[in-house]
């Protein structure tokens, strides 16, 4: 599922209010997907430099360690190096810097609980979500319906 985290589907926080509702669209799924608040675990990437240096997902995931490193050519054939961080025991409090750099296309990041039944995946514009079974996908959808996409293909 795809919703919305500005009304209308407007990409891009204009300043501080929008910003606050993207984050409170951003916890609200979270909140549905996680009552219990589990630790979670978040993984993010990062590209540029062979070393890793650019880092701007890197630098504010909080007690992240290197996962992997993926080197493939984009699109275009010009090869690139992808380097993923991870962090388990994540608390949805410590989120929201992660949170407002996915928001404007400043983190690439997904967010799991520890049964693994659902992902989280905010960027600029919202967050896309998949769950385990069409029983969570409803329970996911109903309270949070507003704020789904409207076009035709759900994108």
């Amino acid at each position: 599922m795809r919703f919305w985290s500005l009304p209308d589907g407007r990409r891009l926080p204009e300043g501080d209010a929008d910003m606050a509702v993207v984050l409170h669209r951003y916890r609200t799924v979270l909140e549905v997907l996680d009552p219990e608040h589990a630790a979670l675990t978040v993984v993010g990437a990062d590209w540029g430099p062979p070393d890793g240096a650019g880092g701007w997902t890197r630098r504010h995931l909080p007690g992240r360690r290197p996962w992997r490193i993926s080197s493939l050519a984009d699109d275009g054939g010009t090869p690139g190096t992808t380097f993923f961080w991870a962090s388990e025991g994540v608390a949805t409090d410590d989120l929201d810097d992660l949170l407002r750099l996915a928001a404007v296309d400043a983190a690439h990041v997904i967010v799991v609980p520890p049964d693994m039944s659902w992902v989280f995946a905010p960027y600029d514009g919202g967050v896309d979500v998949f769950v385990i079974d069409s029983d969570s996908r409803e329970a996911v959808r109903e309270p949070l319906g507003p704020w789904l996409s409207t076009h035709p293909d759900g994108l």
